[in-house]
């Protein structure tokens, strides 16, 4: 569960004894806008590309020296490149290799915001070279003066366009060379870039290449634009949620075995009355139990098997006002056996009727989370209204009733409209026009073919539908190295990241060891999280050596394994927020 904290647990500020200025930082857990304190930007070290060997870091991570080639070094704060006021920092070059090895600008990645380990194919990144040219995917030359190792690059970004600058000279204009022209009437590098960026430094050869940082710290060399900020936690926007707390929980509890006539098991610590309840015995080999309000109490399906809808008195009897009661079924309630019960929110009502579609559905609608019920109509083209004001990312459906079992289907927007996974097989995604009719969902609709999975005639079916949210719920992908020293992925909420308190992935190109893993901060409390779950079957909880690492506004890979890292396979994941970044998230 989220845990709060209080300015009162920060009450001083350290006081710098025999300390040169220039090592002072004006660093703090707490920000303040008004005096520029918080969280300024580093250069990342969990986010190495090609190995760990080619990167030095030190000065508390400001500074990086890359000694690899093709290597991508991004920064730990990511900030939205259409910001109307601008975002400015500074990047001083040391041990200048060569000029037409060095680069600094920003990297626009819209997904998982990793890197391409080749620079020259990587067309997220934006720079600038030491020769003065500028770089996406090919150099355009003459676009400045060249940088010397004694020289600051002064980095803007402003209304979705990236400008570069060399201190004490002035802004670059396009036109061949440095000028003195002010901010306004500079030319831009690059335009039209839209979400959230990376400040981002690289090399193109084993030339060592030196590269300071410097988003606010202290002083700077040159001057930055009227109104633009320092890359830093306190010039963040607001997400959309605060306190993801009141949106969603992981509960522990052990089982007791007490039937519904008997008073059954009262659990509680969810902080709010769940819509959706997911169980699963992590003690032994029973399936995976989903609730929902909308089909109402008793009523479950579970992730790891074909069948449809079953009814048991002995499951949930009641969603309460913090959590909920099960009776003696031994799937949620065998007695001195441990559970987990990951507890999600919508409205607190039992759904009303959605006409947005082509089908009538029944949808309970939250933020950023709905759950609905339909009929099929077996009809190509057909349209379900999912409630949310946004274009849900990642949508399970699953048929409730019908003349043969179907299997839980699965859209995730890194897919795309054409494919579909399985929520209860291991297997790679695969190709189908008949299950999402390769079209894209809305902010009202999805769209359904005419597959058995998602709309057969005289079939009702459920569904549940998330979409990305400031501050509550990640929808993103990552392409995993093979390494140890895995993937580093900034949670693509829509904003500036958070620390996940649950997390879902799935290897959706491995063909038959391509797991839906669920890890959460709940059973592995601290860094590695190893204890996991799988979706697709019915095991109990178990470990690996490392699976991941939870961080204040993503999560790093440290295993090898292949249902999680399998070197160049495609990783899709969903995941709900412990703490959002903007609110000072801390690392585990």
């Amino acid at each position: 569960m989220a845990h709060s904290y209080s300015p009162v647990n920060f009450p001083n500020d350290w006081t710098p004894v025999s300390m040169a200025a220039a090592n002072q930082v004006p660093d703090s857990p707490l920000d303040s806008s008004g005096d520029n304190v918080g969280n300024y930007a580093t250069w990342n070290p969990l986010m190495p590309v090609v190995s760990t060997a080619a990167y030095t870091f030190t000065q508390g991570n400001r500074d990086v020296d890359i000694t690899g080639y093709d290597c991508i070094c991004n920064s730990t704060l990511i900030v939205d490149v259409e910001d109307s006021d601008g975002f400015y920092a500074e990047i001083d070059v040391s041990n200048l290799g060569s000029t037409t090895t060095w680069y600094a600008g920003i990297n626009t990645d819209p997904d998982a915001r990793t890197q391409a380990s080749n620079i020259v194919n990587d067309a997220n990144t934006y720079f600038v070279r030491a020769d003065g040219g500028k770089y996406n995917t090919s150099v355009s030359a003459g676009y400045a003066g060249t940088l010397a190792a004694s020289d600051t690059l002064q980095v803007i970004i402003k209304s979705g366009s990236l400008y570069f600058g060399k201190a004490g000279i002035g802004w670059a204009d396009g036109s061949g060379g440095w000028t003195t022209s002010d901010f306004a009437s500079a030319t831009a590098a690059f335009t039209g870039l839209t979400g959230y960026v990376s400040l981002c430094v690289a090399n193109s050869s084993t030339s060592d290449n030196g590269f300071t940082l410097n988003a606010g710290q202290s002083a700077y060399t040159g001057t930055p634009p009227t109104g633009t900020k320092n890359w830093a936690t306190y010039n963040l926007p607001t997400p959309t949620v605060t306190d993801p707390s009141k949106y969603f929980a992981n509960l522990l509890y052990t089982g007791n075995g007490t039937a519904i006539g008997s008073g059954g098991n009262v659990i509680t610590g969810a902080g709010f009355q769940p819509d959706f309840v997911w169980i699963k015995n992590r003690d032994a080999a029973d399936s995976h139990m989903l609730f929902d309000a909308v089909r109402g109490t008793t009523k479950y399906f579970s992730s790891d098997s074909l069948n449809n809808e079953a009814t048991d008195t002995e499951t949930i009897d009641s969603f309460d006002a913090d959590g909920f009661t099960v009776g003696s079924n031994v799937a949620v309630n065998t007695n001195t056996e441990n559970y987990v019960a990951w507890c999600f929110k919508a409205d607190n009502t039992s759904g009303s009727s959605n006409t947005d579609g082509t089908i009538t559905a029944t949808v309970a609608a939250g933020t950023g989370f709905s759950i609905g019920t339909y009929s099929g109509n077996a009809t190509s083209g057909a349209t379900v209204g999912h409630g949310l004001s946004a274009a849900p990312d990642f949508i399970i459906v699953k048929q409730l009733t019908g003349a043969s079992t179907q299997r839980p289907i699965v859209y995730h927007s890194s897919e795309g409209e054409t494919k579909n996974g399985f929520l209860d097989l291991a297997n790679a995604f695969q190709t189908s026009t008949a299950a999402w009719n390769d079209t894209a969902p809305t902010t009202s609709v999805f769209s359904l073919g005419n597959d058995n999975f998602c709309n057969g005639s005289s079939r009702t079916y459920g569904f549940y539908a998330f979409a990305k949210t400031p501050g509550l719920i990640g929808v993103g992908s990552y392409v995993g190295n093979g390494s140890s020293d895995g993937p580093y992925i900034v949670v693509d909420d829509g904003g500036s990241g958070f620390r996940p308190a649950w997390l879902l992935t799935k290897n959706v190109d491995y063909a038959t060891n391509g797991d839906w893993l669920i890890t959460d901060a709940a059973r592995s409390t601290y860094n590695p999280v190893e204890l996991h779950l799988r979706a697709d079957n019915t095991q109990a909880e178990s470990a690996l050596s490392g699976d991941f690492d939870f961080t204040a506004n993503g999560f790093k890979v440290i295993s090898t394994h292949g249902t999680m890292n399998r070197s160049g396979d495609t990783y899709i994941y969903l995941a709900f927020a412990e703490m959002p970044f903007q609110t000072q998230a801390r690392a585990r």
